[in-house]
């Protein structure tokens, strides 16, 4: 389970900022990798460097190194993630990924600029 933690002001207005807890019930699931490059498709492929990689909107984050590359080294449990990229001045990418026990997954991305 995974809780979603909003602030309310004395006026009932929510904050922007939002703490994220996850909680197990029963035995721990297995954990596998996550890892792959990101790309700049407006420029002929180049490895894209400080884009933010966001699991389920915000409860795990990366960014990709001077070589494009990141990674999530098995810190995301085995099951379907919602995996988004972005980086300001291009047009984000979301993509859903199913993680299998014993099996690294090597997800790549492709950002192009933004009109």
């Amino acid at each position: 389970w995974v809780f979603h933690l909003l602030n309310r002001d004395t006026r009932g207005a929510t904050t922007k900022t939002a703490s994220h807890y996850v909680v197990y019930v029963g035995s721990a699931p297995a954990q596998e990798n996550l890892s792959g490059s990101i790309f700049d498709g407006s420029n002929n492929n180049m490895p894209l460097s400080g884009a933010t990689i966001t699991i389920n909107r915000g409860l795990f984050n990366a960014t990709s190194a001077a070589n494009g590359t990141y990674t999530f080294n098995a810190t995301l449990y085995v099951g379907s993630w919602e995996v988004t990229v972005s980086k300001m001045g291009y047009t984000p990418v979301r993509r859903a990924v199913t993680l299998a026990q014993g099996s690294p997954l090597n997800e790549n991305f492709t950002l192009v600029r933004a009109p």
